[in-house]
């Protein structure tokens, strides 16, 4: 079965919330909240977050804020584009932008329009626009925009909220699946026999007291637990990463600690470096090299990590 995005990049009609494209979407707005905060002096943040939102051509592109997109990542540039100020990009199809074409200032209801005609879809006659409580379906290849009654149920809301027993066994499939996924080939392989999903299971009820969960509707998609000082763990669902949630855990285990003490830390596998980018995004600073004591049933194994901290107060 297709997923939500592939009908969408079809240019069919496609569920707008479904949780993998409201994550995505939400990623893309914080990355043009972050991009639009920039400085002409920090060109190198800039950089950093152009990387991050388009699909190709960040590394080249020319700037200059505000920006906004909808995806970010359905976006390939070419080399040196240059995009003028409050440029809008509707990226519900593959959007493609030839080489140092000049950028509108935005775009319009009734098509992707540009100066130079360079922006065109990808794949697909048609691609949907959203709007409010309709749907504006685009025509690509003609440029005419039909209107169509669709209607827009509400999105799911963030929410945080302390863990309880009747959470235990999302929170431990969460934790399995995000542990496979961040420490695979960074930890010793004799920590690997004690990571089973039944390990998490039992490692998790001691933790509920100190432990909060991310939810979008009904699902559990993030959690944070904290130990004294500790930030101890922080996962969140392949499918709502990128999309503000671990931002939200992470500020919320701040908060907590701060009730306590001045400063949080965290320990970070040395190889997973998707999490050590993360953290410094957050403020978090690298401060020193750290032997781990992973618990397991059969005693600790010590694990090579990085110390981060941060002044919570």
């Amino acid at each position: 079965m297709r997923t939500e995005r592939e009908k969408m990049l079809a240019g069919e009609l496609y569920e707008p919330n479904d949780l993998e494209l409201v994550a995505a979407r939400t990623q893309a707005r914080n990355l043009c909240q972050a991009l639009n905060a920039t400085t002409e002096a920090d060109a190198e943040g800039r950089r950093g977050i152009l990387r991050e939102l388009f699909r190709r051509g960040g590394e080249s592109v020319w700037m200059q804020p505000p920006f906004f997109c909808d995806y970010g990542n359905n976006i390939e540039l070419g080399e040196r584009v240059f995009f003028n100020f409050n440029c809008v990009v509707l990226d519900v199809c593959r959007v493609r932008i030839a080489p140092k074409a000049p950028r509108p200032a935005r775009t319009t209801r009734r098509g992707l329009r540009t100066r130079s005609g360079a922006l065109r879809a990808a794949r697909g006659p048609r691609c949907c626009l959203l709007d409010a409580a309709r749907a504006t379906v685009l025509d690509a290849t003609a440029g005419v925009a039909r209107i169509q009654a669709l209607a827009m149920p509400d999105t799911p809301e963030l929410v945080l909220r302390a863990a309880s027993l009747a959470d235990a066994d999302a929170i431990a499939a969460l934790w399995h699946r995000g542990w496979i996924d961040g420490h695979l080939g960074h930890v010793p392989e004799a920590l690997h026999a004690h990571r089973r999903l039944v390990d998490f299971q039992q490692r998790v009820p001691p933790r509920i007291p100190t432990t909060t969960v991310a939810t979008l509707g009904r699902e559990i998609v993030g959690f944070v637990t904290l130990q004294d000082d500790e930030l101890e763990q922080l996962y969140v669902a392949a499918s709502a990463r990128g999309g503000g949630v671990a931002g939200a855990l992470i500020r919320h285990g701040e908060r907590l600690i701060a009730e306590r003490y001045s400063t949080a830390w965290l320990a970070v596998a040395v190889g997973n470096d998707r999490a050590r980018r993360f953290y410094a995004r957050q403020g978090w600073s690298d401060v020193a090299a750290l032997d781990y004591r992973a618990e397991t049933a059969a005693g600790p194994i010590v694990v090579p990590c990085r110390r981060y901290e941060k002044v919570v107060r």
